[in-house]
C-alpha cells in the first residue's frame, strides 16, 4: 500500500514490522527477501530515531517549563526593585530614568518622544476596600511603566505615583473607599517617560 508513506511514524513502524514479519522467509515471497531486510533494518532505525526525537521533545518541554519558572521569579524580583524606586523617587520622573535600568534585545530601543500610548486603560475594582486594579496595553521597548492616580485630575499637581510596574498590570493599595480616582500610565524607556494614556476614572468600593 503506497498510502503508508503518509501514516504518522508509529503507525509506519507497526507497518513495517508486520509487512516483514508477514513475508519473511514464506516462498511465496521469495524474491522480496532482500528488500524485506532493508525495510527491517529501516524500520529499527526510524524507531530509534523516532525515540530519541520523543525524548529531546520532552526535555525540551520540562526546560522551557523551568525557564519559565525562572523568568517568572526575573520579573517578581524586577517588580519588587522597581516599587522600592519608585519610592527612592518620590515622584520624581528623572530618578526612575536615570537609574541605569536598559532595554537589551535585538532592535533598536525607542526613545521617550518614540514610546506609544499605553491604551486603552482599564479599572477593575480590588478584592479589598480602597483597591483598584489598574491594567493597560504593552508597549513595545520599554522598561518599565509609570502608573499615577488623582482624585482633581485637572490639577497637574494633584498626581500621585501608585506604583512602577514592569507587566501590564498594577494593583493600587491604600486608596480611599467610596471616592472617584482617575488614572494614567506611561511607558518608560531607557531613554524617559513617554506620554501619559487618557485618563479613566472610577469610584472606589
Amino acid at each position: 500500500d503506497r498510502t503508508v508513506k503518509s501514516l504518522p511514524i508509529p503507525d509506519r513502524i507497526t507497518k513495517g514490522r508486520q509487512f516483514v514479519a508477514t513475508c519473511t522467509g514464506k516462498p511465496a515471497y521469495a524474491v522480496l527477501q532482500s528488500d524485506l531486510a532493508k525495510v527491517g533494518t529501516a524500520t529499527d532505525q526510524l524507531e530509534a530515531d523516532y525515540n530519541a526525537a520523543q525524548e529531546l521533545k520532552k526535555q525540551a518541554t520540562a526546560a522551557t517549563v523551568t525557564q519559565n519558572r525562572t523568568a517568572d521569579a526575573w520579573n517578581a524580583a524586577m517588580e519588587d526593585a522597581f516599587l522600592e524606586l519608585d519610592k527612592l523617587a518620590g515622584g520624581d520622573p528623572s530618578i526612575i530614568n536615570n537609574a541605569g535600568v536598559g532595554a537589551t534585545g535585538s532592535g533598536n530601543t525607542p526613545n521617550a518622544g518614540m514610546l506609544g500610548l499605553c491604551d486603552p486603560v482599564k479599572l477593575v475594582l480590588g478584592t479589598s476596600s480602597g483597591e483598584m486594579v489598574v491594567s493597560w496595553s504593552r508597549v513595545a521597548g520599554t522598561v518599565s511603566y509609570l502608573v499615577q492616580y488623582s482624585t482633581t485630575p485637572e490639577v497637574e499637581a494633584s498626581w500621585q505615583t501608585g506604583g512602577v510596574a514592569t507587566k501590564a498590570k498594577l494593583l493600587v493599595k491604600g486608596l480611599t473607599a467610596r471616592t472617584k480616582y482617575a488614572f494614567r500610565v506611561a511607558a518608560v524607556a531607557t531613554a524617559g517617560q513617554g506620554p501619559w494614556s487618557n485618563v479613566v476614572e472610577k469610584f472606589t468600593n
